[in-house]
């Protein structure tokens, strides 16, 4: 039962982000849903998204201002990446939920309001957007 569940929210997600870009019509209804939806799916690809983007860039850093040489990767690359996934997968869950909320009322069950688009080397968590 559990597999039938998971394959029709995947075969609904395949079918939703196969179909043309195309304005929805907003009303209520849309709005929940959007909202109910996009909402736990925006938080884990914003903790993906978060955790990969900083992991990978505080790996860099950090080798890099260990020197760069041999120490700086062997001790910077591990630290950096459990610092940058750690923080950036925190406050990429904050933004992915707010990203989900706020999507799912303005633009229910778009790309944005599920937080499928964009790149994940440019996705910045520190960016919540709440000010």
């Amino acid at each position: 039962m559990k597999s039938i569940k998971l394959a029709v929210v995947f075969s609904m997600l395949l079918t939703t982000l196969s179909m043309p870009a195309q304005a929805m019509h907003k009303n209520i209804i849309t709005q929940i849903l959007g909202t109910a939806i996009g909402a736990p799916i925006s938080t884990v690809m914003g903790l993906v998204k978060g955790g990969i983007s900083k992991g990978s860039d505080y790996s860099q850093s950090f080798s890099e201002d260990l020197g760069g040489g041999t120490f700086g990767h062997l001790l910077g690359v591990p630290v950096g990446m459990v610092t940058g996934v750690v923080t950036g997968g925190l406050t990429g869950t904050v933004k992915g939920l707010v990203d989900g909320v706020d999507g799912g009322i303005n633009d229910p069950l778009s790309a944005e309001s599920l937080n499928l688009h964009g790149d994940i080397a440019d996705y910045d968590p520190y960016d919540i957007g709440l000010l």
